[in-house]
């Protein structure tokens, strides 16, 4: 969605007759899923600060802006979430918040089904595959993956370093071992003679 567009859609949102004639897809597509995103985008783009005890006079009007938004933003998001659409669904376990994968699905269950035969060796037996609507069209999914993908390369690379430091340090303290007790064997023999 274009900046200038998304702006006046939540210009919208402010007013509500305005925004009665949004319509849920529009709001959806506004990409805010949680409060502490869309307060970041409104002190942004409407205040021009970054937080909230830089408002000052206008911390008020603020706060009566983003509660009504904010009420209208969460459920449609929670109503479009549930319903089923094609679109791309983001796959996790359940109370789990790492997302596995995106696949692109024409409703909840067919995300799932996917996600299991795809995924399945990688949730414990204890868990459930869940998958969650994120957005409509199939356009984005591919570059989401990618994402995923650089994330667990920068994982595994931080891991391969740790490791590495893990052995180094293991190493070190087998050599202070070996140190400390070639130490000990000289005084006991120095106090046998």
């Amino acid at each position: 969605m274009i900046h200038d567009e998304k702006k006046h859609i939540v210009e919208k949102l402010f007013n509500p007759q305005k925004a009665r004639e949004l319509l849920p897809r529009e709001i959806f597509n506004l990409g805010f899923r949680t409060k502490s995103e869309f307060e970041k985008y409104l002190l942004t783009e409407f205040y021009g600060v970054d937080n909230y005890s830089e408002l000052g006079k206008f911390k008020s009007s603020f706060t009566k802006r983003k509660d009504r938004a904010w009420k209208l933003i969460y459920d449609v998001v929670k109503q479009v979430g549930s319903e089923d659409h094609f679109g791309v669904y983001a796959l996790s376990r359940r109370f789990y918040r790492d997302i596995l994968a995106y696949v692109t699905a024409s409703s909840i269950e067919e995300a799932t089904l996917l996600g299991n035969v795809m995924l399945g060796y990688l949730i414990p037996k204890n868990s459930v595959l869940e998958a969650k609507f994120c957005e409509f069209g199939s356009e984005n999914s591919i570059r989401k993956n990618m994402m995923l993908l650089d994330n667990i390369s920068v994982k595994l690379k931080r891991q391969n370093t740790s490791l590495a430091s893990l052995e180094k340090e293991r190493e070190n303290l087998v050599n202070h071992k070996k140190t400390l007790q070639i130490i000990i064997d000289q005084l006991k023999v120095k106090r046998a003679e």
